[in-house]
């Protein structure tokens, strides 16, 4: 005869995988939903993955990139002071069940994942600092860009 806890502990170890260490990136492959304090690191990570957010920022960052969480509408935030169980809960099920977040996480996925930027802002920090120790050619292909659009433009 079980103990709760001991049927609660069998009952967890059958259905779940328990893991020392997981780095966000992989428990990201396999969510549904973030649910974040809109971080810029996790955010960027969820998008990677072309993962939809839930964000509830606490301070420094957290708030605009909340806002622009929603304003993208890969997501949706609540304020800390109006954070409630409830109000949580609707919000968790808005994001899940109205596809348009996830697909607008997915347009998000493809193009972080086409403009690399994470490279591009090491070759141009690595570049401006005269330490390059790679080159993944992101930075001659932006300015390349660049003097196309400026001279379609007429700025050249």
């Amino acid at each position: 005869m079980y103990t709760t806890i001991e049927r609660l502990e069998k009952d967890a170890l059958e259905r779940y995988q328990i893991e020392e260490m997981v780095t966000n990136p992989e428990l990201l492959k396999r969510a549904t939903l973030c649910i974040t304090h809109a971080g810029l690191n996790t955010t960027l990570e969820a998008l990677a993955q072309g993962v939809p957010l839930v964000a509830i920022p606490v301070g420094y960052d957290q708030p605009g990139v909340a806002s622009r969480i929603a304003y993208h509408g890969v997501g949706e935030f609540v304020e800390l002071g109006d954070l409630r169980k409830q109000l949580l809960s609707e919000l968790i099920a808005k994001v899940t069940s109205n596809p348009s977040y996830r697909d607008r996480a997915r347009w998000f996925q493809n193009v972080l994942h086409e403009k690399r930027g994470l490279d591009m802002a090491a070759d141009i920090i690595e570049h401006v600092f005269g330490v390059a120790k790679r080159s993944s050619g992101l930075i001659e292909e932006s300015l390349g860009a660049r003097e196309k659009v400026g001279a379609a433009a007429g700025q050249v």
